[in-house]
């Protein structure tokens, strides 16, 4: 079997990918984020050796291969290790102008999730001529990358002309390392300590540039642009000349202070703040890559003194070293840090930017290039200054937002710059005001602020409770804002939303409502009451079931519910289901007290007081009251030691093997052991219908607090489990359900094939689920240099050692395509945050194994496959088997056979002279063919084992290769997984077991309550 997302690999995106996708969902479905060019080529073009070239630049840089895509929490990029052809596009002039295609092939927009992004259209004028037009998304490419394309597309052409295959040498680090390194030396330089003493600088600047606009700025500002460009005056070119050899300083800083000047003059304020561009490439070892590398530095200019030329530049010079200092600060978290008014339609924190900018020179052999004027029809600032430096001399272009600015204006501007830069240059000692002439033709430019304001109504509404819809919004909302209430009142930005906030919110509304939003809308709502009666209008009735809705589907069941139900059928009396959870207490008890405390949480939680009956209607859910007394007692204190212990074990395994009868109800049981004086044990075991591991968390926690004499918060869950269900089958009847259930049918190419784990017998078509567990020591060092190692690459402990075991499994079995499955929480909501009940999903993590994957790529394979299987974790898993076709065949389970966790150790409390610690259950259970536990704090792995099919000495050595294959992974983190000529194959490990931390024994029920979800 195959697996269609093993052609690609992902990994976290880049500050600066962040910042371009979020600009990219203000603007959806336009060109706004283009870099586009244009070469005019003259002589006979070999379009198929073109062809091949652009293949090899692909196939050399890794971001050209990339798309992004936001999971609901971080935007994340997927590279494949290869893209189909054809590369390059054939046009024909047909009936439009060259000028009408070529503005059409320019301004098409690219979708960031399906890529590619870039296009390459070559149009075929004549036998002679013909205008090649490239246009790439900036989430993947910036001006210097430029310079690489040009460099690289002459070497592939050249060598496919000669009849080579124009392979081009790899670099030494790909764009992915780059996204890494930056987000690790975020956190290890103190990046957010920088950043907030950043912001701090622009405390009080000022948040929009007055500019000489044809018309007030709109409520939404659209993202069309225009650019006039035109060669600058001989005159001034060689003024300007002779300026720079004179004074010995940059163009950049020169250009920059000529476009202070001039909008300090026109707009007559203190301050101004102009940005300017940095490469972002302060290492050598960037030289070489294509990416996104640049950054915008925000320029904090005074300019009231009117200063000269000189004195500008050193103001530009200051600020600019100062910026560069902090160019690794991506301007993105710059502007939400500094957190400028961003309910107002002006771009925030600038408005004007001035660069400098060099072509690239594009050679192909045989031809001659000449590049071309490109424009992709669009402007993400109100005005941009561009000096052009070009063959034939330096052009002066001003890119401009056609909302807000005619031709006309923006040629008169063009002139009255060039007239004050003429004037500066002549006298470059002489104050601003000194220039009456001048001034005078600028005049003063009119607050764009003013006409905004009476643009826009900032209308309050309230937010309150009572509509189920409004409540999941205001949820949402509260979740972004790190918890704290929304205030209707004010906009997302001034509370403290960030883009990547205001990214979750808009994808939670689409998953958890169904509701897609455009994310401008929670941008430039001016409150978030705003915001709220609007979305509110978009849900209808059809949003959210409110009320009355959820009350008509109270009782149903949800589809895990419906799932274990129809299991627990198949085998009854078989305590499958079972979770036990026992409790070691030393020291002075008081049962009466641990009585009542048992009493009330079964009183706070309904799920406890559950039971399921058949009706005509279907399978329904009641809730009853607890009952009069929970808690049985036993004490084995007066008895023998000997006969005290087996007296236990034998008491301990009947409880944890309690049979439970879902249509009576009372799926818990509870007995208070004594035995000794001063010691005890508290026997507990629930129904998995109605308990999961995060229950077991909540329940120990308030468990601790009742005992401790505390009172438990008035407010109990926010949601039952029952209303949560009822809401489950609400979305099922959705488009967005249907939706996130394709994308499961999407991730296999066929049906899964079984794994290979060379049980010692075969899988019974009967299983009797019998079950042991070995634990297994790994070493500690290289467990903790792969764990580190793989954080490196975004990926969590979890996804480390699910790669690891994925890799071993694959060379065990000798196959290449593994599915494991893993348990996720299901509370993705917050309102079930505090809810005891059932909500774990399994979810499938398909990946196909290459005997070439490295650790590193199979890593970020395994991180991709995760982070798709948790997006579509409210998707039942019963339904996916269902959608995929899978038959049933008894004793096999239908899409994985082994899972993964990543467990952590209860570690018990002490209070009053108690002292409380986790007691194990021995309920000989299995539910899988094998289950991998890694315990990372205790540096071990629990294997549990169905005994029908393995015996204690195979998993013994099971427990030996993974240790081996740990200690290569960490060692060996860019080394194809293959084994080395030297080295054993993994069926040839040597007998020699691991360190036993215990000796076997069997599996206890089910999830022992305090696995950790996988995420």
């Amino acid at each position: 079997m195959k697996f269609l997302l093993d052609a690609a690999y992902g990994w976290p995106a880049s500050f600066s990918q962040e910042r371009l996708f979020y600009l990219d969902q203000l603007a959806p479905d336009t060109p706004s984020c283009s870099i586009p060019v244009a070469l005019q080529l003259s002589g006979a073009v070999d379009a198929a050796a073109l062809e091949a070239a652009f293949a090899a630049v692909v196939a050399k840089h890794e971001a050209l291969r990339t798309t992004l895509a936001f999971d609901g929490d971080a935007v994340y990029c997927t590279t494949r290790h290869a893209l189909p052809g054809p590369f390059l596009e054939l046009a024909r002039l047909d009936s439009a102008s060259l000028a009408e295609l070529t503005q059409e092939i320019l301004s098409r927009p690219f979708d960031l999730a399906a890529g590619p992004l870039f296009r390459f259209v070559l149009v075929q004028q004549d036998a002679q001529e013909a205008r090649l037009l490239m246009a790439f998304h900036h989430a993947i490419f910036d001006a210097w990358s430029m310079e690489i394309l040009a460099a690289d597309l002459e070497t592939a052409y050249a060598a496919a002309l000669r009849g080579g295959d124009g392979e081009l040498a790899p670099g030494a680090f790909d764009y992915a390392d780059f996204a890494g390194w930056q987000r690790e030396q975020w956190h290890a330089a103190g990046g957010q300590a920088r950043l907030n003493a950043l912001a701090a600088s622009f405390a009080g600047a000022p948040e929009q540039q007055p500019l000489p606009a044809d018309r007030p700025r709109p409520a939404t500002m659209p993202m069309g642009g225009d650019q006039l460009a035109l060669k600058l005056p001989a005159g001034l070119e060689r003024q300007l000349g002779r300026f720079l050899q004179a004074e010995g300083d940059s163009l950049p800083v020169v250009f920059s202070s000529l476009v202070g000047l001039f909008l300090a003059a026109g707009s007559g304020r203190d301050e101004i703040v102009i940005g300017m561009p940095a490469t972002g490439r302060t290492s050598a070892d960037s030289h070489e890559i294509v990416g996104p590398f640049a950054n915008m530095l925000a320029l904090r200019l005074p300019v009231g003194d009117k200063p000269d030329l000189r004195e500008m530049m050193r103001r530009v010079r200051d600020a600019a070293s100062r910026g560069c200092e902090n160019q690794d600060i991506p301007f993105g978290k710059l502007v939400d840090a500094a957190a400028p008014d961003r309910a107002s339609p002006a771009h925030p924190l600038l408005q004007v930017a001035a660069r400098v900018e060099k072509r690239p020179r594009w050679r192909l052999a045989g031809l001659r290039l000449d590049e071309q004027a490109a424009h992709a029809g669009t402007a993400r600032l109100d005005l941009s200054f561009i000096l052009d430096q070009r063959d034939d001399g330096l052009w002066l272009a001003l890119e401009y937002a056609t909302s807000l600015f005619d031709a006309s204006t923006v040629r008169r501007l063009w002139s009255e710059l060039v007239d004050l830069a003429e004037a500066c240059l002549a006298n470059p000692s002489a104050r601003l005001d000194t220039f009456a002439e001048q001034m005078a033709r600028i005049g003063r430019w009119p607050d764009a602020g003013a006409a905004q304001a009476t643009a826009r109504q900032a209308a309050f509404q309230p937010i309150a409770g009572g509509d189920a819809a409004r409540d999941a919004l205001i949820g949402i909302l509260s979740a972004a804002l790190g918890g704290k209430l929304p205030d209707g009142a004010v906009g997302f930005i001034r509370q403290g939303g960030t883009s990547l906030a205001a990214l979750r919110v808009i994808a939670a509304c689409r998953q958890r409502l169904s509701l897609t939003i455009p994310l401008r809308e929670l941008i430039e709502s001016a409150t978030l009451g705003d915001f709220v009666d609007a979305a509110c209008a978009r849900l209808g009735d059809a949003a959210v079931p409110d009320r009355a809705h959820v009350d008509a589907r109270l009782g149903q069941l949800s589809s895990n519910q419906q799932s274990l139900y129809f299991f627990e059928k198949l085998a009854p009396n078989r305590a499958l289901y079972n979770v036990p959870l026992h409790l070691e207490m030393r020291g002075e008890l008081d049962p009466a007290r641990l009585e009542a405390a048992l009493g009330r949480l079964l009183n706070r939680h309904e799920a406890l007081r559950t039971r399921f009956v058949e009706t005509p209607s279907g399978l329904r859910q009641e809730v009853g009251a607890p009952p009069a007394r929970a808690l049985e007692t036993a004490d084995l204190s007066q008895q023998a030691p000997d006969s005290r212990d087996a007296g236990f074990a034998i008491l301990e395994q009947a409880f944890s093997s309690t049979t439970f009868d879902l249509a009576a109800g009372r799926l818990f049981r509870f007995c208070l052991v004594r035995r000794a004086p001063e010691h005890w044990v508290l026997l507990m075991v629930f129904h998995h219908m109605v308990f999961d591991g995060h229950s077991a968390q909540i329940w120990l926690r308030d468990l601790q607090t009742l005992l401790r004499g505390d009172e438990l918060p008035d407010a109990g869950p926010a949601l039952t489990v029952r209303e949560a269900a009822a809401r489950e089958q609400a979305w099922q009847d959705s488009r967005d359900y249907q939706i996130e259930l394709e994308r499961w049918h999407g991730r296999f190419d066929g049906k899964p094939t079984p794994l290979n784990l060379r049980p010692d017998r075969p899988r019974p078509m009967r299983r009797d689920y019998a079950g042991a567990f070995l634990e297994c020591a790994l070493p500690q060092a290289q467990l903790g240099e792969h764990i580190r190692q793989a954080a490196q690459l975004g990926a969590s402990p979890f996804m480390a050692v699910a790669a690891l075991l994925a890799g071993y499994l694959s060379s065990r079995g000798n196959q290449a395509d593994v599915c494991l499955g893993f348990p996720h929480g299901g509370r993705g909501d917050d309102a079930i945050e505090e809810t005891i009940g059932n909500f774990v999903n399994l979810l499938a993590m398909p990946v196909r194994v290459e005997p070439s994957d490295t650790p590193r790529r199979l890593i970020e394979k395994i991180r991709q496959v995760a982070r798709a299987s948790y997006a579509g974790y409210r998707v039942p898993f019963s339904a996916v088997v269902e959608r995929l076709g899978i038959e049933r065949v008894p004793g096999l389970h239908p899409v994985f056979q082994a899972v993964v966790t990543a467990d952590e150790d209860f570690a018990g409390w002490t209070q009053d002279g108690l002292v409380v610690t986790p007691a194990p259950g021995s309920s000989p259970i299995a539910k899988f063919d094998l289950a991998f536990g890694f315990n990372l704090a205790r540096s071990c792995v629990r294997i549990e084992y169905a005994t029908d099919m393995f015996d204690p000495a195979s998993i013994e050595r099971m427990g030996a290769e993974l240790s081996a294959w740990l200690s290569r992974f960490a060692l060996d983190f860019d080394s194809p997984l293959r084994q080395p000529s030297n080295a054993p194959a993994a069926a040839e490990v040597p007998r020699a077991g691991p360190k036993l931390l215990r000796k076997p024994k069997r599996a206890q029920t089910g999830d022992a309550g305090l696995s950790t979800d996988a995420t």
